[in-house]
């Protein structure tokens, strides 16, 4: 017996020597052959040299990140109270580094952990599904490249995006959370993604994907700053296509790639040809793309460029750090309001009317006391007493406010400045807020909302429909809602239509990644148990004594056939018996049945499947007569009971023990796959080695035991070749079981077919 220690994919001399194949001078033509069949021919696992999801992973996300942390050090720099002049702005910018650093570390600390994780739990992954797996993460690639492709227009300032609306907070804690919110939309977007394209087991791969994509984010970043900068900004266009273009190729190459990969497994033998259809296809796809953003700027320069562009004038980071070692405040600066509480963008405005923009300005106004307004006091004091509060608070709702990010949930094509105040009893704080010569609006991080009714608030904010039940308790928890707008979104349908869409197909595809790697794990799991148990399974049903032990014979063919089991093949010729299968005769050993092993060769694995299938959400018992399998093997094959019993035991075993390889194997095309080797683990492998030590036994007649020879090679030792019928003799007729039906037959590595089988319950 063979002792495997580790699970894992060996050359093709090293499974020889372990498994006692011989392949050396003295090997027959046989042996090698043998030994090609059960440790393949040493294939390397399918892989690219540069993982390009994992760069195109990290080249979103250091950029989008990066603009995070930038966006909430300029909202600060703006605000009247965490801003310069501020009195909290040492607080302010604290709260951004801290959540910056910690998030930050936490989201790497996940990334490295799955890096080594993933490829470690799936390995060895199956061949098939490692091509398949390169070909879906260049697909994705391909899709980053694309994406950043428009979106590195946007932060030069030369496509169209949205205006950005303003709005104000009140705790530090506030601050933090928003960042680390705003964060993890980022890391978990490509999370679950780069899950499944880790399943692969290449660590150099992946090493060199991290190495591309970091410098390749940093220098993205760096590009735009200076793109945006007052020395190049009148060639930030030029720049713009440039960088545009490579991201274009990039795409593309990516594209081609994955269709090759894919399509070796589906298509082989057009693989080159339809790949270079789908470049064609994706390449008039971006050009067009790109086009409608052109021309979609055009119309739309006049409404507003995007407010994000402007973090890349300054430094972010090193504001920060330098912020926090100031004992004093700084008078003074360039980013600072103007005494009316509006944002003094005036070198950033030239910039932009020198290019014909009209840079969109922060307006924020209060909606005047009305009757209405009064009535409603008087009749809702809950509402009233809110109304009072924000009326305290109007000084701070014009003059301390941060922008929000494209990310979150307060962006409009077109702001409608009215407000109204919407404050419920859950809302209110212990202590009142900070009065001074700013004005209401700071609470401290010891009277601000906690972590937890914040999260709950965004939840129920983001998804209104989903977290309906959390909305009216903690939709209001931050002093930022005092802010509610009331008819402010004037978005149209189609815009927020599109933008739904875009959420469900992205979290459709995150969690599609998700259950791929859950089911490449498992799967991976099953193959390793199939594989340890294959060495035992082989000694068990291919003993040294396969050909000259106990045999399965009949007097003669036919209906009235005497079958019974002898010691040895020369016992049943001295009583003239003909071998029927090695082994002793077992539950199916009889006319009947070994019929059926012969006819029905075709079409026995898909009506095997459909009957598999009935066990589906109820109780199995291969004993009851009456269980859905065994009736329906019964039926449809036309197997005595005892035989039909011992088929559903053993396809609901294989079942239970195959299950994620059977989801793993239609994606990656080995359905059909019915080899049995020590490499790539197939479902006739698992059905070999998890089941057949019991199975074969008791069923006794087997296509291979009966020396039937069909188109999957099998090594020449487990073939019975003391077996000398002529089975197409010995059943002319064709395959007609108790009840007809239609079939698909799916050969090894042929197209697939439906036939349709005419029962006996046919009228003729």
């Amino acid at each position: 017996m063979v002792e495997l220690k580790e699970c894992k994919r060996y050359t093709f001399q090293k499974c020889s020597e372990m498994y006692g194949l011989t392949i050396g001078d003295n090997a027959t033509t046989d042996d090698i052959a043998n030994a090609q069949l059960l440790c393949g021919v040493g294939e390397l696992v399918p892989s690219e040299k540069i993982n390009a999801a994992v760069a195109a992973v990290f080249l979103y996300l250091i950029s989008n990140i990066y603009i995070q942390i930038a966006e909430s050090s300029l909202h600060l720099k703006r605000s009247r109270i965490w801003g310069t002049n501020g009195p909290y702005k040492k607080e302010g910018s604290k709260a951004i580094l801290y959540a910056a650093v910690l998030h930050g570390s936490i989201g790497l600390l996940l990334y490295v952990v799955t890096i080594i994780a993933i490829p470690f739990a799936t390995s060895p992954l199956d061949n098939r599904t490692s091509s398949i797996v390169v070909g879906i993460s260049q697909f994705f690639a391909s899709i980053v490249f694309y994406i950043m492709s428009l979106s590195v227009p946007q932060w030069f300032g030369v496509y169209h995006s949205r205006k950005i609306v303003m709005i104000s907070f009140t705790s530090s804690r506030e601050i933090q959370f928003t960042l680390a919110w705003n964060m993890w939309k980022q890391l978990i977007s490509m999370y679950f993604f780069t899950l499944y394209f880790l399943c692969v087991k290449n660590y150099t791969s992946v090493v060199y994907g991290i190495v591309v994509g970091i410098p390749a984010g940093y220098l993205s970043m760096v590009i735009t700053k200076q793109a945006r900068s007052t020395k190049y900004s009148m060639h930030k266009t030029k720049i713009a296509i440039f960088v545009i273009l490579i991201l274009l190729i990039a795409s593309g190459f990516t594209v081609w790639e994955g269709t090759q990969y894919i399509l070796t497994i589906w298509v082989p033998d057009d693989s080159t040809m339809i790949a270079t259809y789908c470049l064609l296809v994706w390449v008039v796809v971006m050009v067009g793309s790109h086009i409608f953003m052109y021309q979609y700027t055009k119309v739309n320069k006049s409404v507003s460029m995007r407010f994000k562009s402007e973090i890349f004038n300054q430094p972010i980071i090193g504001d920060l750090v330098n912020d926090l070692r100031m004992e004093e405040l700084v008078e003074g600066d360039e980013e600072s309001f103007c005494s009316n509480g509006d944002v003094d963008v005036e070198g950033q405005a030239d910039e932009n009317k020198a290019e014909g923009d009209v840079k969109e300005q922060a307006v924020i106004e209060d909606t005047p006391s009305t009757p209405v307004a009064t009535e409603k006091k008087k009749s809702d004091p809950i509402k009233a007493e809110g109304t009072e509060a924000a009326a305290a608070n109007k000084s701070d709702v014009r003059r301390s406010f941060v922008v929000e990010s494209k990310e979150g949930n307060e962006i409009l094509d077109n702001f409608t400045p009215k407000r109204r105040i919407k404050f419920t009893e859950e809302a209110k704080f212990k202590t009142a807020a900070t009065k001074n010569q700013w004005g209401y609006g700071y609470v401290a991080p010891e009277d601000a909302p906690t972590y937890w009714k914040l999260f709950i608030s965004r939840l129920a904010d983001t998804f209104p429909c989903l977290c309906g039940c959390f909305k009216k308790e903690y939709l209001n928890a931050s002093r930022r809602r005092l802010d509610f707008r009331s008819n402010a979104d004037v978005r149209s349908k189609s815009t927020i239509a599109l933008k739904y869409m875009q959420r469900f197909v992205w979290y459709f595809m995150s969690l599609a990644a998700l259950f791929f790697t859950i089911v490449n794990i498992l799967a991976t799991r099953e193959q390793c148990k199939a594989r340890s148990a294959l060495v035992d399974t082989f000694e068990v049903l291919y003993p040294p004594d396969y050909l000259t032990g106990k045999m399965c014979a009949w007097d003669k063919p036919g209906p009235n056939a005497t079958i019974k089991t002898f010691e040895s093949p020369q016992d049943a010729e001295n009583a003239n018996f003909e071998i029927v299968h090695c082994g002793a005769c077992g539950n199916c050993s009889n006319w009947n049945d070994i019929t059926l092993q012969y006819t029905s060769r075709e079409v026995l694995a898909a009506v095997s499947k459909k009957c598999t299938v009935k066990s589906i959400g109820k109780k199995f018992d291969h004993k009851d007569p009456n269980d859905a399998v065994v009736r329906c093997n019964m039926e449809t094959i036309g197997f005595t009971l005892p035989c039909s019993q011992a088929w559903a035991w053993d396809m609901i075993n294989t079942k239970n023990h195959g299950i994620f390889t059977f989801l793993q194997a239609n994606v990656a095309n080995f359905v059909s796959d019915m080899n049995v080797t020590y490499q790539d683990i197939t479902l006739a492998t698992i059905d070999e080695a998890i089941s057949g030590q019991i199975f074969v036994p008791l069923v006794g007649a087997t296509r291979r035991r009966m020396n039937i020879i069909s188109d999957i090679s099998r090594p020449t030792n487990q073939q019975c070749s003391v077996v000398k019928q002529n089975w197409s003799e010995v059943f002319p007729d064709e395959f007609k079981p108790p009840v007809g039906g239609s079939y698909t037959i799916q050969p090894p590595g042929k197209p697939s077919y439906t036939k349709v089988i005419v029962g006996q319950d046919t009228s003729p």
